[in-house]
């Protein structure tokens, strides 16, 4: 139980710290894009402006400690 504990703390630290990392970049927005984090798998769902918001997005979740891959779902807005 304690593990489980100890890695849902870190699922809601790595989500934390990509939505602020979103917030801080001028290329971003974070308010259309949902991020869950699973053990270190991250999953980008949502809609963004155009083809170069989603590899930003992709980059700077990369960045983040703790993140081993990366899946996007995310989709250009029309």
């Amino acid at each position: 139980m304690i593990d489980r504990t100890k890695e849902e703390f870190s699922e809601v630290s790595i989500t934390a710290k990509i939505m602020a990392k979103y917030a801080k970049s001028p290329k971003v927005s974070a308010l259309h894009i949902h991020v869950t984090t699973v053990k270190d798998q991250v999953i980008l769902a949502g809609s963004v402006h155009c083809k170069e918001e989603i590899i930003e997005a992709i980059s700077l979740t990369m960045s983040v400690e703790g993140v081993e891959n990366v899946t996007s779902l995310l989709e250009i807005r029309k």
